[in-house]
């Protein structure tokens, strides 16, 4: 119905009723049916672009491949990845994927693939000139539509330091302003502002749960706080924020993403920064490394599948806590994700990051999520694939630095991978 136009045709016929409606109500000065039909027609308008949304989103995901490229070298994955990178960038510089409620991200994902390419090729004309659109939009949110967040100024300001860029004062205290006392970092942070946002200035609902410290959040700030010489005092509080609380399980759970795999390796990357707070994150890296696969992957737990995403992640924070220690981990990771590249560079995605409704504090009491992009308690897709491609590219060149190893020298954990598991967890 969608892809064929007739759910289109059929809201529109709806709006087109309403119009009548409202036109009759107006006459007849029913001011509360008015304002009734009003609401209702906005309704059905929204329905309306969330199809338009929908078949676009479709239509991407159509033109991307899906078949396996045979094993190659980092050298050559690497290259293949960032041509994709490159291919898929817009007319205005601009990278998109993650369809939600609010659009199509666009400059939330530019700044996190900004962040993640800049680490690997700092000097790359092309990324520079990514910036520079960036900066030239202002916005730090994750599309125009809607106001600035702290994860997307967070990769800004990372990307802007990475590319060596001067970094305004004032956008350096803007991005602490989501920083709470405590040391905790926020998504929003002006209540009033969301509300009229989402629609809720004449309604009871709550946001409360978009404004709390998340540690999502507040493990990726304090990563990019590490590269600040000048802002010691801040990582030092964030950090001990992230310490505290470490949960039983040893892992930090993750707000906007399904698995805890995400605010634990970002966690472990930023704490692994210092000496005395390294130590005490032992129990935790040994969780997170309990938790790969066989065959080398991290799985996306909602799914049970293997995810690229996760794998990257995990494998970028085993790396930076001692890639001597769980060099076989590392390596075996990684030729996993060799092994599973796509023919035109990308690696495949699922559904990584969810958006739990407003009022919601803590996800676990979320009784099932929905596999869809629209709405709220939804777990959605980087359909463009660029978000875990960047993130994989990153690993990749990260891995190869350290340990400057071929393929040839690493397909030998492929073997590895038939074998049972047999490492006893930290907490055990």
């Amino acid at each position: 119905m969608f892809v064929s136009g007739i759910a289109g045709y059929s809201v529109e016929k709806a709006i087109n009723h309403f119009d009548r409606s409202i036109e009759i109500s107006q006459s007849l000065e029913l001011t509360g049916l008015t304002h009734l039909l009003l609401k209702k027609r906005k309704a059905y308008q929204y329905y309306k672009h969330e199809i338009d949304l929908v078949i676009q989103k479709t239509k991407i995901k159509f033109t991307k491949q899906n078949e396996l490229k045979p094993s190659q070298s980092t050298k050559e994955s690497i290259t293949a990845g960032v041509k994709y990178l490159e291919k898929n960038l817009d007319d205005d510089f601009m990278w998109s994927d993650f369809l939600t409620s609010a659009g199509f991200g666009k400059a939330w994902i530019t700044a996190y693939v900004g962040f993640q390419l800049s680490e690997i090729i700092p000097h790359n004309n092309l990324l520079a000139r990514v910036l520079e659109k960036l900066i030239e939009r202002s916005n730090s949110s994750f599309n125009e539509t809607i106001m600035n967040d702290g994860d997307s100024t967070t990769f800004k300001i990372g990307f802007m330091k990475r590319m060596q860029k001067e970094i305004p004062n004032n956008e350096i205290e803007e991005w602490l302003t989501f920083m709470n006392k405590d040391g905790g970092w926020v998504t929003y942070k002006d209540k009033k502002a969301l509300r009229n946002r989402l629609g809720f200035e004449l309604d009871n609902k709550s946001v409360d749960g978009w404004l709390t410290s998340k540690f999502c959040v507040t493990a990726s700030a304090v990563y990019v706080l590490s590269l600040f010489d000048t802002m010691k005092d801040e990582y030092a509080q964030s950090c001990s924020f992230l310490l505290k609380n470490l949960q039983s399980d040893n892992v930090w759970s993750s707000y906007w993403w399904r698995s805890p795999v995400y605010a634990t390796s970002f966690s472990i990357m930023t704490l692994s920064n210092h000496s005395s707070f390294k130590g005490q994150i032992v129990g935790a890296v040994e969780v997170l490394k309990d938790k790969q696969q066989d065959n080398g992957c991290w799985n996306n737990e909602i799914l049970n599948v293997a995810s690229p995403f996760y794998t990257a992640l995990a494998l970028k924070a085993l790396l930076l806590f001692d890639p001597a220690k769980y060099q076989n981990c590392i390596k075996k990771g990684v030729s996993w994700l060799l092994q599973n590249q796509v023919t035109d560079g990308s690696w495949l995605t699922n559904r990584v990051l969810r958006i739990p409704a407003t009022d919601v504090e803590d996800p676990s009491k979320v009784n099932g999520w929905r596999l869809s992009s629209l709405g709220v308690n939804c777990v959605a897709d980087d359909h463009n694939r660029v978000f875990t491609t960047s993130t994989v590219v990153n690993i990749l060149a990260c891995f190869h630095k350290v340990f400057g190893n071929d393929i040839d020298d690493i397909l030998q954990y492929k073997a590895d991978a038939e074998k049972p598991n047999k490492r006893v967890s930290a907490i055990n």
